[in-house]
């Protein structure tokens, strides 16, 4: 049977697609020299003339990003989240960043995940 991923709100990407995207996620990862990237992708709104999806790549934040988004989200989530993905953005459609519906109702919901920590553990003696 195909394994399925599924997008941002819940639509099916197909195995080829997925296949895709994940080969393009590791031929960025050795062209830009990056260890994480993300691939976000929002369902279009194929009756108004949209495409079926969209498709983007992101780095995980550098410490200098990370700390202007983090005391940025204090004051005004939103952009805060607009100026963590322009900064993140490596490649792909560009309206997941610009486009204003697409971004509030599906790129933002995302973003959490490329900042998501490792596994980490405290000991205390």
């Amino acid at each position: 049977m195909e394994q399925e991923i599924f997008s941002a709100d819940g639509t099916v990407v197909s195995q080829k697609v997925k296949e895709q995207i994940m080969l393009r996620i590791k031929d960025i990862k050795e062209e830009q020299g990056l260890k994480k990237v993300f691939a976000i992708i929002v369902a279009g709104d194929c009756g108004n003339g949209e495409k079926d999806f969209y498709i983007g790549y992101f780095k995980r934040p550098n410490m200098h990003v990370l700390g202007t988004y983090l005391s940025m989200v204090q004051k005004d989530v939103i952009q805060a989240a607009s100026n963590l993905a322009k900064l993140c953005f490596v490649e792909g459609d560009k309206e997941l960043i610009n486009d204003e519906d697409i971004f509030c109702y599906g790129t933002m919901g995302q973003l959490p995940q490329i900042i998501e920590s490792r596994d980490s553990e405290l000991l205390k003696l």
